[in-house]
């Protein structure tokens, strides 16, 4: 598994998507709104 431009945007898209409501609860985002 190479950490490549697209690897590595999804992998930073996942965790940006699973530690935003733990970080800013009040605030919504596109993804979570979905």
């Amino acid at each position: 598994w190479l950490l490549d431009n697209t690897h590595y945007e999804q992998l930073i898209e996942f965790i940006d998507f699973v530690l935003e409501p733990i970080n800013r609860p009040g605030k919504g985002k596109k993804k979570v709104e979905k």
